[in-house]
């Protein structure tokens, strides 16, 4: 199941729920939860230009999807900068 994800939108909340896992995943700064401070992306990305942080953010979620979600693939990941902040769209793949 391929399903399109915006860090701005929550889905329904289901712990165990890969899709909810990513969206929580995109929406954590790293560093925040203790005894995983390996999970999230790191805050210090938000000043450099936007191709940067795509490349970046990308690289990062496919390491921590790997070790904590591995039922989910990324295809896709695009950034832009909104009012409220970063917005993160993802593209993703649930194997089931």
């Amino acid at each position: 199941m391929v399903k399109e994800l915006d860090s701005q939108i929550r889905p329904d909340v289901d712990t165990s729920n890969p899709i909810y896992q990513f969206w929580t995943l995109l929406n954590t700064k790293r560093g925040t939860v203790p005894l995983f401070r390996d999970i999230g992306i790191d805050a210090r990305i938000i000043d450099k230009p936007i191709n940067v942080i795509e490349n970046v953010i990308q690289a990062e979620l496919t390491q921590q999807v790997k070790k904590y979600i591995p039922e989910i693939e990324i295809i896709n990941i695009l950034s832009q900068y909104i009012e409220t902040g970063l917005s993160i769209k993802a593209k993703i793949e649930v194997i089931t």
